[in-house]
């Protein structure tokens, strides 16, 4: 449903309204088209603009990216960056859970962490056991989760390799 706001009292020459559009936020993520109809009075006469095939984007409210400070030793830890980004109203800002996914062998990380709502970054220690084998390890992704206007939304980042260097 789309909802118009209109200003509290139209000045001359004030042709501003700000469109608001709802709805379930599972159906919202993703490529939507819409037509546009604009009707408007002026000066005893109606006028009518119609915009087809208006493409409305909706997009997950938060992102998480993920940077790791290079190769590492066995037996060794690292810190991983974690950045979201919270797209929405930021006095509504909830706090977000963070966990890691798709860890491989040899490499351990905590089984959660969090980010305060105030805040836009983190930090993850991951440590490669001692018997870690060198090399490259694709695939780590952290998924993020916090409540927006009070529905559950889980993002996941790309995936991130981490290297353990030889001893």
């Amino acid at each position: 449903s789309i909802a118009v706001e209109s200003p509290a009292k139209s000045k001359a020459g004030v042709a501003s309204h700000r469109c608001i559009v709802t709805g379930p936020a599972a159906k919202l993520v993703g490529e939507h088209r819409l037509t546009l109809t604009v009707t408007a009075e002026h000066a005893g006469m109606s006028y009518s603009v119609q915009l087809t095939n208006l493409v409305l984007r909706g997009i997950e409210p938060l992102a998480i990216r993920a940077t790791a400070a290079g190769a590492f030793a066995p037996g060794a830890a690292q810190k991983i960056k974690i950045t979201v980004t919270r797209f929405g109203d930021a006095a509504d800002a909830q706090p977000i859970s963070l966990r890691v996914k798709n860890l491989p062998p040899g490499i351990s990380a905590p089984e959660s962490a969090s980010i305060d709502a105030a805040k836009d970054t983190a930090e993850i220690e991951i440590k490669a056991d001692e018997t870690a084998k060198p090399g490259v390890r694709p695939g780590l992704v952290f998924v993020a989760t916090t409540a927006v206007k009070g529905e559950k939304v889980s993002v996941e980042s790309e995936p991130v390799a981490v290297s353990v260097k030889g001893k």
